[in-house]
């Protein structure tokens, strides 16, 4: 019989502005696997009432599982709630994912008291997690890309591979209220509304204070911890989402837009032959050149932030 996951985000910095890409991948790849998922989004605004919305939503979905996804941002808050769902609700499992997770899995456990947490990216852990809870009646100890205290003891046991994006389903959307999916940035009489787009996963670059350097430890991998959806598929997806959203730019949310100089030079021709909508995007100073800056304009590239890190440039290279 299908579970049913209710995603509890607890959203301080974005405040619903743009659709979260971990729980809306996590909720494709659930989904496909026959679970049902729903969403508690939960902004600065509502704190005061956090407990009140959680148990609303629980009462009327009714899940199997309550997973947590927030940043060291939100921690007290999400210690306060993830100990309320195991007070109140003692019959559901919780279990914490995202990055404040991955980098301090003993903290987050010893914070919230949860059955696990999830490190790393969990589009193959998660759903395993839900597969042999299914067929054990209970939730499992031992799965892949996770972290629990058993015997007063941290046990870690290793991620599974990485994804290979290409072969996830297009993210849930869905999970999401249409304000957050699009984004309206209008100002000065001029009307904006973005829709945010991740064409890219990972990073190549290795800095000892990012999420990504932990990250790409954590896995079993072969290949680069940098992975892009194929192009074909970027523009397809683009597409369809044209046909559900009314936006008129978009904001690819990737850590280094100009990663991938073939996968750009293939991209800037086939974006500005079949979408042609402005965009705007991210990049590092080592990847930019007179080429990418080329091939950026070219196919309606806007803005391309730029991060410098540090004045220092042992700083810049060594830390």
């Amino acid at each position: 019989m299908p579970l049913k996951v209710l995603f509890v985000l607890l959203d301080f910095y974005m405040e619903g502005r743009r659709p979260h890409n971990g729980l809306a991948a996590l909720s494709a790849s659930l989904k496909a696997a026959g679970h049902r998922t729903a969403l508690c989004h939960v902004w600065l605004s509502d704190h005061n009432r956090l407990r009140g919305m959680i148990s609303s939503k629980v009462a009327s979905f009714k899940p199997d599982v309550v997973a947590f996804s927030c940043t060291e941002v939100e921690h007290r808050l999400l210690s306060d709630a993830a100990r309320f769902v195991r007070e109140e609700f003692p019959h559901i499992p919780v279990v914490v994912g995202g990055a404040y997770a991955t980098l301090a899995p003993e903290e987050v456990l010893a914070a919230t008291g949860a059955h696990c947490v999830f490190v790393g990216e969990a589009d193959v852990s998660f759903p395993e997690f839900l597969r042999r809870m299914e067929e054990a009646g209970r939730p499992p100890a031992d799965v892949r890309g996770t972290c629990a205290i058993r015997n007063g003891k941290l046990a870690r046991i290793p991620p599974a591979r990485l994804p290979d994006p290409c072969t996830l389903p297009e993210p849930d959307l869905s999970l999401f209220d249409k304000s957050s999916v699009v984004f309206d940035a209008s100002r000065g009489g001029m009307s904006r509304r973005s829709i945010y787009f991740v064409a890219k996963r990972g990073c190549p670059f290795q800095y000892t204070y990012c999420v990504n350097k932990h990250a790409a430890a954590l896995h079993d991998r072969s290949g680069s911890y940098l992975r892009s959806l194929e192009v074909g598929r970027v523009i397809g997806e683009i597409r369809r989402l044209k046909e559900r959203y009314s936006f008129n730019e978009i904001v690819f949310n990737d850590e280094v837009f100009t990663g991938d100089r073939e996968w750009l030079r293939e991209f800037s021709a086939a974006y500005r032959r079949e979408i042609a909508i402005p965009f705007f995007a991210s990049s590092r100073v080592e990847s930019v050149d007179s080429e990418a800056v080329s091939l950026l304009s070219g196919s309606g590239c806007k803005c391309l932030d730029m991060g410098i890190e540090s004045g220092n440039e042992w700083i810049r290279r060594n830390v």
